[in-house]
Order: C-alpha cells, then structure tokens, then sequence
C-alpha cells in the first residue's frame, strides 16, 4: 500500500474546481473516512507529488487547466486511478478506462456521488492489490522456472530427475496460477456487486469447485440475537437453517477465528448432525473457515464432502483467499445497504418535513378547533400509515382528557374520558409529566387502554401537544406490530403536535381577541345608552336589558341601597317580576344581595341551592325559579347605591368575562345615575327659587 504505518488511506485529490474540492473534503471529514488527503489543481501539480511519494489512490477531475486526467494517467506507475467528471460522456469514459483508469465517476449537482466514491475507492485499491498478487506470483513463476532451467543445464546427470522435477513444479505452480486467476476473477464479479444476496449466491456458486467439494454454504450470525448461526446461502437446500449457540464445527470458527479441517465430521465432538438430516445427504468431511473484516469475524464459508481423498491445507489456504474477497465485498454490501437506508431515511424526513410546514401555514388560517384536528389527523394519516391515529385534548375544568372522533366538516364528538388523576390511559401519563411514552409492547404497561372489542398489542407512541410549558393534550399512534415505533417516528409526532397545539392555541387566542372586541364594543354600547339619559329608571332599565341580552341571561333587577337602614329596595326588575318585586325591602346583609351590597364584592354564583347566602326570597315573591346569579355593588366615589342582579344564565354557566361586563356597565350606570340626581338636584332648587 503506501509507506505510512497507520491504517489510513493516502489520497492525491486532482481537483481545479475549489468547491467540489470543498465538497470533498467535508465529505471526508463529515463520514469520518479513513482518508489522509493530499490535493492538486493541475497536471504538473499533480506530478510533482506523485514523484515525491506513493498514493495509495488518485482521485483526478477529468478537465483541468493544464490538461486532462488522460494526462494524469500517463504520471502514474502503479497507483489506481479514479476519473470523476461532471462533463464526461461514453467517449471520454472509454478513452479513461482504455488508458488505465481504474473506475470512471459521473458528478451530480446534489452531490450524491459523494456517497458511493468511498466504495469505488475502496473496489480500485483492492483491485490494485490483486493485479499485483498476481504479478508477483506470476514473476515467481518465471524465476522458479528459470531457476530450474539453469540447474538443469548446469547437471546434465541429472537431466532426467530435473526435468521431471520441472514438469512437476510447472503443473503446481500453474495449478497455483490457476486458482489465483479463478480467485481473482470470483473477487472481481463479487466485489461489482452491491447487492448482499447476489454475493452470497455468487460465493457459494464459485466455492465448489475450487476445491472439489460437493457443496457449499455461507452461514452469519442472527441479526436479532447475534448467538445463533444461520445458513443465508446454499448451493443445497438449507437456507434459513438455525445452528443453536455452541454447536456445530462453525460456532467453533466463529468464536476462535481460525479455519477447520474435519475429514472425518463423526468423530468430532461439535459436530452438529441436525444439519445432515436438513441437506438430505450425509456428510463425511467438512471445510470452515471464517469471513473476517477489520479484524472482526462476520460469519463462516464452509465446504463439504471432499470428491477426492481429503480436504488439506492447500483447500484451506484457497478457501482462505476467496473467504478474504467474500468479507470485504460483504461487508461494502452492507455499507452500502446502510447508506441507502440513511439517505431514504432522510428523504422520508425531509417529505414529513415538508409535509408539517405545509400544514403549519394551513393550520394559521384555520379558527375552528375542529377543523385543525381534522387537517392534522389528515396528514398524521398520510404521513405515518399506522393502524390507529388518534388525539384527546385535556378538559381543566372537568379534570379529564377526552379523545374525540372527528366526523365530516371538522366536527369533533368525544370518544373517550379519562381522569387526570386516574391510573388508567398512556395519554393521561403524557399529560401529567409533558414527556412522550414510546412503548415497544402495550401488554408491558397497565396504563394502556385498548380500542372497544380489539385485544391488547402491538406497540404505541403517544407525545405531548404544549403551549410553552402546559399540556394542552396528546396526538397518539399505534400499531399491530410489536416495536413499530422509532425515535425518528417520535420527532416527526412531536413536531406535528406542536403544530397543532400552536395552532389550537391561536385560535384560542384568537376567540379571546373576538370575544374581547366584542365585549369592548357591548360595554360602549351599553355605556352609551345609559348616560345619553337622565332619567333614573331609563338608565336602569336599560342597564338591565341590554346586560341580560348581552351575557344571555332570563332576567335581572336593581335594588336601590337605603343609607340610613342599610336595607336593599327593588327598584327595578324585569316586566314579569315588577309587580309582585317592586318595594320589597331585604334586610341588611340578607340573601346574595344583601352580601354584596354589604362587602362591596361582586360574585358569580352558577348554583344558588349549594350557596348558603341564597335565602329564596325573590323565588318566593315571583315564583321564578332560580338556578345562577351574577350580582355585582353600583359605587360611585367608594361610595355603593345599589346592587345590580341578573339571573338564570341560559344553557351554559356565567364566566368572569360577564363579571367584567357587569363591572363595566354598572360602574357606567353609577356615573350616569349620580348625573341624573344632580340634574335632579339642579331642578329641583330652581323651582324653588321661582
């Protein structure tokens, strides 16, 4: 290889265009290659380094400013040498092949080339080393021949012994040369390839007949356990046939490292016969050795039933040298599958990515809750393809996650309820600790609650949908199989449900903005029309019925305060209480009013029958039943003139935003009650002064 003692590869790069060069050596870098890099950007450059030291491989662009790769080549003695263009066509590859390239590179914009020139780097030094094995054996040859030839002339007497002597070394050494050729071009065939199932057909094939056995198979370790062996390729039919831990004669290989010869397999402890019964044919001799790369043992060659006499050393050794090809082509089999799996694995994000940011931009012009889970069920369906997509958004005020149904035209419909504080549901965990739970088996988890009618299995994935750092619910996948879910898998939910939750939370956000206009412009209105009068049972009056309206309420009233007693008047109530409410006098502190009135605080209370200042007194005069009250105090000054009550909220609760709606229009109407008893006032004196 080169002179450097280390296991690195020394590369001249001949490169004139700066930012493939760059691209290069990021690449290098970024993959971790085992590459010690030595660039050039011209011909003479190039030269220069190639007579002050031997590369391991050259790496030359086909145009550069002082000529071609072609030029190049003629530089190099006994180095590989791979043309990579972005320009080249078929004329120009045949003439670099023709004139000793070793492989011939097409460029691509994106860069992808990048990804399978380790494995053409990797093809041509191996290559390489086999034209010079087998220079080196066919240079042996001529000087043994010749070596022979001068002692023969040199003994005449023993003309006869010697030539005898040199047929029999002719025939050994071009027996010799004829497994080294057959080796080499098995290397060849099997090293072009990428495919893990083609090479193994391809070695199998080939073994027999190089050492004149009747079969041949290639047996690797479990992918799942790495204990037990498997035959993955046969020339007879035993594909898929397990050899349990510690037995069989390759369970030895594999764990000392080392070939075996067992001419007689009977007399061997290890042997494990289960493996005659499965071939169909009895076996007498057996050949194993290992597939090794870097040092580490990756599965066994084996060879069976010697045609002739027995297995020996010199089939070990041939064995040996295709097992060396075998691993290396193997193992760049499996690079390569690793690094096709990674870039599909990285498309397939980059679609889900793409995917999600296209959702994100739908998602922000969408206000209706409904409607965003609907679109995100959607793409979570068409992005994950799983047996079973679901959400559930938590209930606060019922303490309770609910998973819902999403039917035609973005309704919602609850499926399903789970208490918070319960120990039931894998969401409900999500929701307590804001961490996703990815589980491999759903019968391993107590907490795992199965679809209506559908036994346990299978595996889930459920994360978190938050708003900084509150769970606002939970997006939920599961699958029939067992460990489906991945940590990518994980990512692109959680990425969705941030999606979602950033979007159900501007919508909130967006309601709370409408609902606040809108109450803006109802205390405004209801403002307005309150101090355009002077006139004190016009201003009550509408305070009562544009409140009413505005937070849906049956009814209300208005109690003057008495100053001197301290007890509350009804002034004002709505048309059907007013006769049998009108006068009527509360106690001080007496009922919800009488509270309020009493403290100065306002209240919501949305059931009277479990509140203990509820006293039934209007029930009784108008019997109306009462079921909420929303009760604030009329101040003007620190000082209370009354107390404004509305009643029976229609269908729903009253909320701190119909509090603040009150506050607003009862302070509203102490401003413009006070006006109407100065004008008031104001007349009064000035008809008494006439």
């Amino acid at each position: 290889m080169n002179e450097h003692l280390d296991d690195s590869i020394l590369v001249l790069l001949v490169e004139n265009d700066p930012v493939d060069k760059m691209a290069f050596l990021r690449f290098v870098e970024r993959e971790h290659l085992p590459y010690r890099c030595v660039t050039a950007t011209s011909v003479e450059e190039a030269r220069r380094h190639l007579r002050s030291r031997l590369f391991d491989i050259v790496l030359a662009d086909y145009s550069l400013d002082d000529g071609t790769a072609l030029d190049v080549l003629k530089a190099v003695k006994d180095t590989p040498v791979v043309v990579v263009t972005g320009s080249g066509n078929e004329r120009v590859a045949a003439a670099a092949m023709k004139s000793g390239a070793s492989d011939y590179v097409i460029k691509d914009p994106a860069g992808n080339y990048l990804i399978t020139l380790p494995l053409v780097v990797q093809n041509a030094i191996t290559r390489k080393q086999n034209e010079r094995d087998l220079r080196r054996y066919r240079e042996q040859l001529e000087a043994l021949v010749e070596e022979r030839t001068a002692e023969l002339i040199a003994a005449n007497s023993q003309l006869r012994s010697e030539v005898a002597e040199r047929e029999r070394a002719e025939r050994a050494l071009k027996e010799k040369v004829s497994e080294l050729e057959a080796i080499y071009r098995i290397g060849v065939a099997i090293s072009a390839q990428l495919d893990t199932q083609t090479i193994l057909q391809l070695i199998v094939e080939q073994c027999a007949p190089l050492v004149n056995a009747a079969s041949c198979s290639v047996l690797l370790p479990d992918p799942e356990d790495g204990r037990e062996l498997v035959f993955v390729a046969a020339v007879d039919g035993i594909v898929g046939v397990r050899v349990p831990p510690g037995k069989g004669i390759a369970s030895r290989v594999i764990g000392q490292g080392v070939p075996q010869i067992v001419n007689d397999v009977a007399a061997d402890p290890d042997y494990y016969a289960a493996v005659s019964a499965e071939r169909g044919v009895e076996i007498k001799s057996l050949l194993a050795v290992p597939l090794i790369v870097q040092g580490n043992t990756i599965g066994v060659l084996e060879a069976v039933n010697k045609r002739t006499e027995e297995f020996t050393t010199r089939d070990q050794d041939v064995l040996l040298m295709l097992a060396s090809h075998a691993a290396i082509a193997l193992n760049n089999a499996r690079l390569y599958e690793k690094q096709q799996e990674e870039l599909a694995r990285r498309i397939q994000v980059e679609e889900r990515l793409r995917a999600i940011h296209q959702l994100g931009i739908e998602l922000s012009l969408l206000r209706d809750e409904g409607h965003i889970m609907a679109r995100v069920m959607d793409v979570a369906v068409s992005l994950f393809q799983f047996d079973n997509i679901g959400y559930g958004l938590v209930d606060e005020k019922a303490g309770e996650l609910v998973y819902y149904l999403t039917k035609e035209g973005g309704r919602i419909e609850p499926l399903l309820r789970l208490p918070l504080g319960g120990e039931r549901g894998i969401g409900v965990e999500v929701v307590r600790t804001g961490r996703a739970i990815r589980l491999a088996d759903v019968r391993e988890s107590a907490r795992h609650v199965p679809q209506p009618g559908k036994e346990p299995r299978g595996s889930e994935l459920c994360v978190p949908m938050k708003v900084r750092e509150r769970v606002i619910g939970v997006l939920n996948v599961e699958s029939d199989q067992a460990g489906r879910f991945t940590a990518a898998d994980e990512q692109i939910l959680q990425t969705l449900a941030n999606q979602a939750a950033a979007a159900i939370e501007n919508a909130r956000l967006y309601r709370e903005a409408r609902e606040q206009t809108r109450l803006l412009a109802t205390i405004n209105a209801v403002g307005s029309a309150i101090t355009s009068s002077l006139d004190t049972d016009v201003i009550l009056r509408r305070l009562l019925e544009m409140t009413c309206r505005a937070v849906d309420a049956e009814r209300g009233s208005f109690l003057w305060l008495d100053e001197k007693s301290g007890e509350l008047v009804f002034a004002l109530s709505m048309e059907d209480e007013q006769a049998s409410l009108g006068g009527q006098r509360l106690p001080p502190g007496q009922g919800i009013a009488g509270w309020v009135a009493r403290y100065g605080e306002p209240v919501i209370i949305n059931d009277v029958s479990h509140d203990p200042r509820y006293d039934g007194t209007a029930e009784q005069l108008t019997g109306i039943p009462v079921r909420s009250v929303l009760c604030a105090p009329l101040r003007y000054r620190e000082r209370t003139l009354g107390v404004v009550e509305i009643v029976n909220k229609r269908g729903d609760d009253f909320t701190e935003k119909d509090m603040a709606l009150l506050k607003a229009v009862s302070s509203a109407a102490a401003s413009a009650l006070e006006n109407a008893r100065l004008y008031a006032e104001q007349k009064r004196l000035l008809r008494k002064q006439r």
